[in-house]
């Protein structure tokens, strides 16, 4: 068994009864499918996060060790260069400067009660491995490639000294919800391509430092949600005081045009009914997205709003233009200068009112009546391409093959695959039909997770797109799309995939999807594939009740503490429908 497929193995797992009482439970709790609280509890660890631990913690430093877990070399394809190989030891970022060294690195978030944070190596302990060849990045990169190439930089490979020449870096401060914070990148590898030298780290000491009580005031708003992916972000619990008010009722804004206001008024009455606080708003009041955003931010202030849920088109309820896009994540960035969403952010998007109406009211339904008629809830469906290679030398398919082994070892129990190509496993011969998905949605399934090529109306690998949707059939089983792709959320162009999955109707029998979480605009290769296996890391954890927006801004969260430095834009552009 590889090292790869053995870091994924867990000891939690449960009889078939125990499935049984866990899909049941998460049937029949509240559940808000299109941003909140539909569940999904499983188990998987976090090797990223259990490689650091803290030594001592004061008001203005923390002291953590970083250990070095298992790693191993496999053979890497570079034209010209013999005998390449890449660094593999889990689930960790990499350097992604085109051309050099393509080297692993860790990384964890520290609570800190302060500002202007910096880091120090205190300690070392490392050893050397001789005539190693260790293969060049191919950069950043977007998905419109079929084929990252790994190339040689002449100028990086004929610097004769360690490459990266700083150990370990530190983000720049950011608050996520209430939380101030700072992330750390430590690189355990060191590689110098002129004399063939691999400098393997085993152990650091490392200092945080920053200046006490400057940083902006905690006031916690306690959630259930948000304290959950705290505690996988943060690996100390922080040393400041926190005014701590214990869990209230959490508070929802819908905004809508106001002859959108009686379509919107039983999903409203319904969230109260539930115990959560729900007004409506008239998008009307406000000019542009940015005058919106002030009044989104004041009611989190005063208020401790957590969903903000967007009901109409791009032309009806604004969203932002950003670099690669189009965003209503910014909605969400309510406190410091980062893109750590401080509140969940969802958008129905139908063309009228009767279009909001009808999907508002499968979220009604659905969490009334749910289906528990048989276990449709523990199939996840895995959807890919055969390109790369992307995060973790991953082709895309052997990225969604190992999420949904992760899944499996939780308690999922049945993993259907379409890859494109013939992919051995549980994959049919040749690429994805069409019509053998929708199928499989049919059958019914809790998840499907995609990566791949895309544009606003279809995916590339099996060519699901919207003319297909009113073709499914899964009345009462939708399940949750996780999408790695370009463009296929961009709905202010046009009917884009992930919309028209929510809005599918069969004879006015809701079909599609619960909820999708899809890009908008262009994204790059390794980053987001990281944000999906956080993603279904949450998803696998029992112990946490995560809604799917709290899967969706985890995930994003993760991605911008690894990658501090590119994963903001991606944030950016990612809609949950």
């Amino acid at each position: 068994m590889s090292f790869r497929i053995l870091a994924y193995m867990l000891t939690y797992a449960p009889d078939n009864n125990q499935i049984f009482g866990v899909m049941k439970k998460i049937l029949t709790l509240s559940l808000l499918l299109f941003l909140g609280l539909l569940v999904f509890p499983q188990s998987i660890q976090d090797h990223n996060r259990s490689s650091f631990s803290i030594i001592n913690e004061t008001q203005n430093s923390v002291t953590l060790q970083f250990e070095l877990p298992s790693w191993y070399l496999e053979d890497a394809d570079v034209k010209g260069l013999k005998e390449a190989k890449t660094i593999h030891c889990g689930i960790t970022g990499v350097t992604m400067e085109e051309g050099a060294p393509e080297l692993p690195h860790f990384s964890t978030s520290i609570r800190i009660n302060g500002s202007n944070p910096t880091t120090e190596i205190v300690n070392s302990e490392y050893f050397e491995i001789e005539n190693v060849v260790i293969a060049p990045s191919p950069g950043l990169g977007e998905r419109g490639a079929d084929k990252r190439k790994r190339k040689v930089s002449p100028e990086a490979y004929n610097r004769n000294n360690f490459y990266p020449t700083t150990l370990i870096t530190n983000s720049d401060p950011f608050i996520f919800r209430d939380v101030n914070g700072v992330s750390i990148n430590i690189s355990p590898f060191s590689y110098n391509p002129v004399t063939k030298i691999l400098r393997v780290y085993k152990k650091f000491e490392v200092k945080l430092s920053f200046q006490p009580g400057s940083s902006t005031t905690e006031k916690v708003r306690s959630s259930r949600d948000f304290e959950s992916l705290h505690g996988k972000l943060f690996l100390n619990q922080g040393s400041g005081n926190r005014d701590v008010k214990g869990y209230e009722a959490p508070q929802m804004m819908i905004v809508a045009p106001k002859e959108y206001f009686a379509a919107c008024e039983p999903f409203r009455k319904w969230k109260n009914q539930k115990g959560i606080k729900t007004t409506m708003v008239d998008v009307a009041q406000y000019s542009d997205e940015y005058e919106l955003r002030d009044f989104v931010k004041q009611q989190f202030l005063d208020n401790g709003l957590m969903f903000l849920v967007l009901v109409g088109d791009a032309d009806r309820v604004p969203t932002f233009t950003v670099e690669n896009g189009y965003s209503d994540m910014m909605y969400g960035y309510l406190e410091g200068d980062d893109h750590f969403p401080d509140v969940f952010v969802g958008r129905i998007s139908a063309d009228n009112a009767a279009g909001i109406a009808s999907q508002l009211q499968r979220f009604i339904d659905y969490e009334k009546n749910p289906f528990t008629g048989r276990d449709w809830f523990s199939d996840v469906i895995g959807v890919a391409s055969k390109s790369g290679p992307g995060h973790n030398n991953e082709m895309d398919f052997e990225h969604i093959r190992n999420i949904q082994q992760r899944l499996l070892n939780a308690t999922y129990r049945n993993a259907i695959e379409n890859f494109d190509g013939s992919q051995g496993g549980g994959d049919p011969e040749g690429d994805v039909l069409t019509e053998d998905l929708i199928s499989q949605i049919n059958n019914g399934a809790g998840a499907v997770f995609y990566a791949g090529h895309a544009a606003e109306e279809y995916w590339f690998t099996s060519g699901l797109n919207v003319d297909y949707i009113d073709e499914l059939r899964n009345e009462e089983m939708l399940p949750v799309f996780f999408s790695v792709a370009c463009r296929s959320g961009n709905f202010v162009d046009g009917t884009c995939l992930g919309e028209a999955l929510l809005n599918g109707n069969n004879n006015g029998v809701p079909v599609g999807a619960a909820g999708a979480f899809m890009s908008s605009g262009s994204i790059s290769w390794v980053a987001p594939m990281h944000a999906q296996d956080a993603m279904a890391e949450l998803i696998a954890d029992e112990k946490s009740g995560n809604s799917v927006g709290a899967i969706a801004a985890g995930g994003c969260a993760k991605m911008n503490e690894v990658y501090f430095w590119a994963g903001d834009k991606i944030t950016d552009t990612w809609v949950l429908f």
